[in-house]
């Protein structure tokens, strides 16, 4: 009999900083017209990341002889404390959006006083102050009751926990998430001549994804994002470096001569009560064989399957009541009225898209408010004023529907020579469901997108393959020996498949 007890201790403290060259109190320019366009002056955002994590292991093994083989138990437990800043902020706490000259399409950035009109931006920032926490205890058996079979059985019980602290309200840290649950894990390595040339695996375990600010930062009471205003005019300008506070915005409000009184609102702060919250897994499955061909080559086969579950992520319950369906709608742009067109050169033609019940309501107000209303929305009449209604009920938990399956076949072969050695792998990969990642939110629109739980338009044609992964992959390595000692290899990769949805934001 054998026993051995190991710890382990490890941890890091970092910190990385996104800062504009001109300082905090100066706001970014960015010429607003069709296109990418560089920015000036300052960057948007400065941001600051600060992530800690320190934890360790405790681990029991012990051998002994079982019916003429050997058995293997091993017991321990890990715990892991880590936290995580982010803090985002806009530069002079707003961004200008100079437009350029109507005749000659040329702009002077670094003269306020020459530009015919300005655009402003304000908001979109972020402030994250979150603490997680992983505990486990875990068994597992390794039993070999005959020299070329080993069984291997066991069982993990996880807890995991998110905490949140407001920074912008007198509010302290709250624990935001907790879940705990338990992973069996069961393999076979069946070694099937005895002599170590044609060995069969398999294995099936769930693991439980470790603690991470992302699965919580959107719960209700931290306000970690803000939303984003856009004013699509702005003040008379001198100075391109000027600044105004949100009360002296709402103050200089005037179409003429201050910032237009209507704006366009990004919403990026959606957010939800807690409920039925359960951490997000993966059930793996895995088969494979290997064969030697003599004493320098050998082939593998394997076949991988990887279901992800209780995805996680926010959920308006009233999103069907809280949205109205609009059909072939076609897009330009709003300061030009010009034309948008989709991939092919078309005009682009939205076949559906879901309008929030209060905006489309208060457009039917506004039209029936004037002297002479013209017609409604189109698909709608004034008298669904009365009847279009608008009360979201937001939670943050597992997304009904969410789903993501990966399957992955390969086949290699490796050779081992005196002077050389060399590999070859085939790869097919199949990614698909209906989110992206482990989360609902944040994969398919802006990256504070709270998803289609809650945001329907986000959800159309949301099933099928995903992005980021090739479903086609060839790689070949070779090395060998050459001339006066010398040593040399290349490497080449062929992909393709990778998959692509054309985007309209």
């Amino acid at each position: 009999n054998q026993s051995s007890l190991s710890a382990r201790v490890a941890g890091f403290n970092a910190s990385e900083s996104h800062l504009g060259y001109a300082g905090d109190s100066v706001p970014g320019i960015q010429v607003y017209q069709l296109g990418r366009e560089p920015l000036f002056q300052n960057s948007t955002f400065d941001e600051r990341l600060k992530p800690t994590s320190v934890g360790g292991n405790l681990t029991y093994k012990r051998e002994s002889s079982f019916w003429g083989g050997s058995n293997q138990i091993v017991v321990g437990a890990d715990y892991r404390r880590g936290t995580f800043r982010d803090v985002k902020t806009r530069n002079g706490g707003l961004t200008w959006f100079p437009y350029p000259d109507q005749t000659t399409g040329l702009i002077d950035v670094t003269r306020a006083d020459t530009w015919p009109d300005v655009a402003s931006a304000w908001g979109g920032e972020v402030h994250l102050d979150s603490d997680v926490e992983d505990a486990a205890a875990f068994l597992q058996d390794y039993m070999t009751p005959v020299p070329n079979l080993t069984i291997s059985a066991g069982a993990r019980l996880g807890r995991w926990s998110g905490y949140l602290t407001p920074i912008d309200t007198a509010g302290g840290r709250f624990l935001a998430a907790r879940a705990q649950a338990v992973d069996p894990r069961l393999g076979i390595s069946w070694d099937i001549g005895g002599r170590n040339d044609f060995v069969v695996k398999a294995h099936y375990g769930r693991y439980h994804q470790g603690m991470n600010s992302v699965f919580f930062d959107r719960a209700e009471g931290a306000s970690v994002y803000s939303n984003e205003r856009f004013y699509l005019q702005g003040p008379n300008l001198t100075d391109p470096k000027e600044v105004f506070t949100p009360a002296e915005r709402d103050a200089n409000l005037n179409t003429f001569t201050g910032f237009s009184p209507t704006f366009l609102e990004s919403i990026l702060n959606e957010a939800g009560k807690v409920e039925n919250y359960r951490q997000p897994y993966v059930d793996q499955f895995l088969v494979s064989a290997e064969k030697k061909f003599g004493p320098r080559w050998k082939a593998e086969i394997s076949y991988v399957n990887r279901v992800n579950r209780d995805i996680v992520g926010l959920v308006d319950r009233n999103r069907a009541t809280d949205y109205s369906k609009l059909t072939n709608v076609a897009v330009t742009d709003r300061s030009t009225s010009s034309t948008i067109y989709d991939e092919y050169g078309n005009p682009l033609i939205l076949p559906v898209v879901y309008v929030a019940n209060n905006d489309l309501k208060a457009e039917l107000i506004g039209r029936l408010g004037l002297r002479n209303p013209g017609p409604p929305v189109p698909g709608f009449t004034y008298a669904d004023i009365n009847t279009l209604t608008w009360n979201p009920d937001i939670v943050l938990t597992t997304v009904p529907g969410a789903k993501r399956t990966y399957d992955q076949a390969s086949i290699s072969v490796r050779t081992e020579q005196q002077s050389s050695n060399g590999s070859l792998s085939v790869t097919a990969t199949r990614l698909e469901g209906t989110i992206a990642g482990l989360t609902g939110f944040g994969t398919t629109g802006t990256e504070f997108s709270a998803g289609s739980g809650v945001r329907p338009n986000e959800g159309i044609n949301e099933d099928g393959r995903l992005p980021d992964v090739p479903a086609f992959d060839v790689k070949l390595w070779l090395s060998g020996d050459l001339i006066y000692n010398f040593r040399g290899g290349i490497f080449g990769t062929y992909t393709l498949g990778n998959y692509l949805t054309p985007g309209f934001q």
